[in-house]
């Protein structure tokens, strides 16, 4: 029997958690019965373009320029007329560029995953009505959460073909490669100190700022520490705000990581304080390596930490409700292995990525049919 050929379609592979999904999918589908290509519109150098690289899928790169770039119209249509694909898989910001191919000649079923709440997706206003018109046209949305589901229906009109949340390779999370004390000690970081670990693009949506801020006003502060995992365009000021609350080495900036297993392993506590979320994969990630959460109750960060049971949650924005509930966590050592214990249960029975693969499996599968609902023009 012929392989299914699919193509992932994405703007580019960034670290973050798209891109993550994204690699966990394609490398957990049935490589008897998919054959996959992924194709990137721009080319980055980054580690995840060498994550994809090591294991062993091949990428093609459209070379897209910054902004507006019509070349991509043909480049797609280029890319579909070599691979003839049988389904056409969006993530991100890409479907203005697919979207006259797909309608056009090739009338590609397609799925299109919302990785954020739908009206945080994309910006510009040709994006927005590209992805509109698509999935207006029948490109099947995908909801990572319930949640994105409901903005799906809000912003579009249609409710999504499914709701599918994103998976995580547990079992790299719940054993690290190095122990807790080897690595601490590595970067140089006390045994007995409670450590906060925050891994997020430095982006205005994480709004580590306000972390900054409730961390400084931890009492009984001196044992602490906070570790924040990622890179972006906050960095810099972040930096200096780090610096204009007198943090020193109580807050270490670790940039892009490779080793996020071992970071978590290493660290008490996960914070995530962002203003708006989809289904963010570091927070299954730090239930699977055993920790409590603190985090917004924003998109569906709810769906994944239940209060009070495997972890802690506060409203977006508040410093002073953040900083207390990092208080909390941090002089009570039995409470954060109770709501750590718990968190880890429920991420080895609900996160692990083969759910997810086997979900976009059935997925394919029935959007392949004859009948499928969206073969008018998805």
């Amino acid at each position: 029997m012929a392989k299914v050929r699919i193509l992932q379609l994405i703007p580019g592979l960034p670290v973050g958690g798209a891109e993550r999904m994204l690699l966990q999918l394609v490398t957990n589908l049935d490589r008897a019965r998919y054959e996959v290509t992924v194709v990137s519109l721009h080319r980055l150098g980054s580690a995840m373009e060498r994550d994809f690289a090591a294991a062993g899928l091949e990428v093609v790169f459209l070379e897209k320029r910054l902004g507006f770039d019509p070349r991509m119209f043909w480049r797609v249509a280029g890319v579909l007329r070599r691979i003839r694909p049988d389904l056409v898989h969006t993530h991100r910001p890409v479907l203005q560029y697919a979207l006259p191919s797909l309608l056009g000649r090739f009338r590609t079923r397609t799925v299109h995953t919302v990785h954020n709440v739908a009206g945080r997706e994309v910006t510009g206003r040709g994006s927005k009505l590209g992805h509109w018109l698509a999935i207006r046209a029948g490109v099947a949305p995908v909801a990572i959460c319930q949640a994105v589901a409901d903005s799906v229906l809000d912003v579009y009109g249609v409710p999504p073909r499914a709701v599918i949340p994103n998976g995580i390779p547990v079992a790299a999370f719940s054993a690290p490669r190095v122990r807790r004390g080897a690595w601490r000690a590595g970067l140089g970081l006390p045994d007995d100190a409670v450590i906060f670990t925050c891994v997020a693009r430095l982006s205005a949506q994480k709004n580590v700022g306000a972390l900054l801020q409730a961390f400084a006003g931890v009492r009984g502060g001196g044992a602490t520490r906070l570790l924040l995992c990622g890179d972006g365009e906050e960095r810099r000021p972040l930096e200096l705000e780090a610096r204009r609350l007198g943090l020193g080495e109580r807050v270490r900036f670790l940039g892009s990581r490779t080793d996020v297993p071992e970071v978590l392993g290493a660290s008490d506590v996960f914070v995530l304080p962002s203003l708006y979320e989809g289904h963010p994969l570091s927070v299954m990630e730090a239930m699977a390596a055993g920790l409590p959460v603190i985090a917004t109750a924003v998109g569906g960060v709810p769906e994944v930490v239940r209060a009070g049971e495997t972890g802690l949650l506060v409203q977006p924005g508040g410093v002073a409700a953040l900083a207390a509930a990092m208080e909390r966590l941090a002089g009570d050592a039995a409470e954060r292995g109770r709501l750590g214990r718990r968190g880890a249960q429920v991420a080895a029975a609900r996160f692990d990525v083969a759910h997810m693969a086997a979900a976009y499996d059935r997925l394919y599968q029935a959007l392949l049919q004859p009948a499928s609902p969206t073969s008018r023009g998805g």
